[in-house]
């Protein structure tokens, strides 16, 4: 890969992904490209919104958390999916427990609970998955952590995977590109 030179103040920009370098880089500290000099380059840096997101290297740590993420929306999307397709078979479970010493409408107000606790898990899940998708992608910081902490809020009590997962995507702000 080449280092690309902007006319005569000397900044340095990446051939490879177009992120800025200083004079002392041997290595592209956004996607790891060997710098070097040569005449043929064009003098103006590669726009942002042309560079590949698989160009640049993401660190362990952003693909431990996006895999996370992942994992975690699997499970809360299979547990809602699960609550929501079986609620007639949990309420009849549930009614042979208890008896039938409950009301009709203590029973409606448990099935309510158990749908909106099903499409609240299913919420959970699909933010889980974009909190996942964004950090692979390393865009928008701030709004993939507070998707991750309503992902969290959600679907809690299994949320307490994603709020660690937002603690350490907040750490990992210098990791992302905007």
């Amino acid at each position: 890969m080449v280092l690309m030179n902007m006319d005569d103040n000397s900044s340095n920009f990446c051939i490879s992904c177009g992120a800025p370098l200083r004079d002392s880089d041997t290595f592209c500290p956004t996607c790891g490209a060997t710098v070097g000099q040569t005449g043929s380059t064009s003098g103006t840096p590669m726009p942002s919104h042309t560079r590949s997101v698989w160009s640049s290297k993401l660190s362990l740590k952003l693909i431990i958390l996006a895999m996370l993420s992942i994992i975690w929306a699997v499970i809360i999307l299979y547990l809602s999916l699960t609550i929501i397709s079986n609620i007639d078979s949990i309420m009849n479970s549930v009614i042979d427990r208890v008896g039938s010493d409950y009301d009709q409408a203590t029973i409606d107000s448990l099935r309510s609970v158990l749908t909106a606790l099903g499409y609240m898990w299913f919420v959970g899940g699909i933010l889980s998955l974009v909190t996942g998708i964004l950090v692979l992608f390393r865009k928008l910081h701030t709004i993939t952590v507070v998707i991750c902490i309503v992902a969290s809020i959600t679907s809690l009590p299994y949320g307490i995977i994603g709020f660690i997962v937002a603690y350490f995507i907040h750490k990992s702000k210098p990791e992302f590109t905007s």
